[in-house]
């Protein structure tokens, strides 16, 4: 791998990743926008719509032709999870990455609250919310983290840079 498509990888993973978790957070702060007494109704712009952030945030982190089991061949944070996730044999039955199935069983949990009457009118929910997002982010780190270990054990100095 030459240093430009490190470069080029290195910035993908770590932008991508940055927006997603921006899309959590945009998420939380409309519910506050919201809960303190916008009406997104009356916006004609869409901007203020915690949905569609947490929509944008699993886009993001999943991709563009993400395939599942067996091969699980995809581009974005998903697909990078899955590889970190060979490394250290932290898959499940299915061959899925266990950070992956978090994630997803974390954005279910989202849509559940999200689905919901009002929910960004009550406290509860945004604390759940907020909740979800941290533990989100948190198993993000994950991957990164795994590869990080990887590259050291390969004593690769380039990509421990990249992950480091």
């Amino acid at each position: 791998v030459t240093s430009g498509n490190l470069a080029a990888q290195a910035s993908v993973i770590l932008t991508v990743q940055m927006w997603a978790t921006h899309e959590l957070w945009k998420g939380i702060s409309d519910c506050f926008a919201i809960q303190n007494g916008f009406n997104p109704d009356a916006d004609q712009t869409g901007e203020i719509n915690p949905r569609k952030s947490f929509d944008n945030f699993v886009a993001l982190y999943v991709g563009a032709g993400q395939t599942a089991a067996p091969d699980f061949y995809g581009d974005m944070l998903y697909a990078n999870a899955h590889a970190a996730a060979g490394h250290f044999d932290t898959v499940d039955g299915n061959g899925e990455a266990l950070v992956n199935k978090d994630i997803r069983q974390l954005y279910q949990s989202a849509q559940q609250v999200l689905s919901e009457d009002d929910y960004c009118k009550r406290d509860h929910s945004i604390e759940s919310l907020w909740s979800i997002a941290n533990r989100i982010v948190a198993k993000m780190y994950v991957p990164l983290v795994q590869m990080l270990i990887h590259e050291m054990y390969l004593e690769s100095k380039p990509r421990v840079r990249m992950y480091a």
